[in-house]
């Protein structure tokens, strides 16, 4: 049933078993206009008679301005009632001074985040020095990935069935983009399925979890000494 939701353009959506993510990138000048879509899947489902889960509701905002704005909550039921996360980026031309003279930034994360740091080495290579992804490839209509100039370390399971997400389909097609762009990566698959670095997935292994967690860590030493 959840296959059949499409949101308006100008946004984007990730749809999976048990919850949907909706996102947007809103440039330093503008403003967003998240709640659109939020205010369209409640209606969706009020239609098809779909209950949500206000319990699984959450929204992430994030800000490369220097000085970030004042971020005010949506009011309204739409978002208090939807079972979705809601990701805002608001995209200027630096990030945060960097403590303790840190000069370099590393960006990680796992499934949408693995997704988002993607997103974030093709869209802000300026700002970032490395980028090790798990299991997580964003939409062809947020980001070129031919355009890193980063390296990159990503990780998959061969087993991951999240098809056109993060299957060994769409690892194949991320290394062919890679290819073509002629991005610097390493590619590390393991004999296991989606989301293995959680504890409380089925498919997490701490032997895989392990040496893929510390292969991360050895590659964000390594470029952001």
């Amino acid at each position: 049933m959840v296959n059949d939701l499409r949101i308006p353009e100008g946004f984007h959506m990730w749809k999976f078993t048990n919850d949907t993510t909706a996102s947007e990138v809103v440039p330093a000048s503008k403003h967003s206009s998240l709640q659109q879509a939020a205010d369209y899947i409640h209606d969706w489902s009020q239609e098809i008679h779909l209950q949500l889960n206000p319990t699984k509701c959450k929204e992430i905002r994030m800000c490369f301005k220097r000085t970030p704005p004042c971020f005010c909550q949506h009011e309204g039921s739409s978002t208090r009632n939807l079972g979705f996360l809601a990701l805002k980026s608001f995209h200027e031309k630096k990030f945060y001074k960097l403590p303790g003279g840190c000069k370099k930034v590393g960006v990680t994360g796992f499934c949408m985040g693995g997704a988002l740091s993607l997103a974030a080495a093709a869209l802000i290579p300026e700002e970032i020095a490395a980028a090790p992804p798990f299991y997580g490839i964003p939409s062809a209509n947020l980001c070129d990935l031919r355009n890193i100039k980063i390296p990159l370390q990503a990780h998959f399971g061969s087993k991951d069935n999240l098809e056109g997400f993060s299957s060994p389909r769409d690892v194949k097609a991320l290394t062919e983009k890679l290819d073509a762009g002629g991005v610097e990566y390493e590619l590390y698959m393991y004999d296991t399925g989606h989301a293995f670095t959680n504890p409380t997935n089925p498919n997490h292994t701490k032997e895989i979890c392990d040496l893929a967690l510390g292969r991360m860590i050895d590659f964000m030493k390594k470029h952001l000494a």
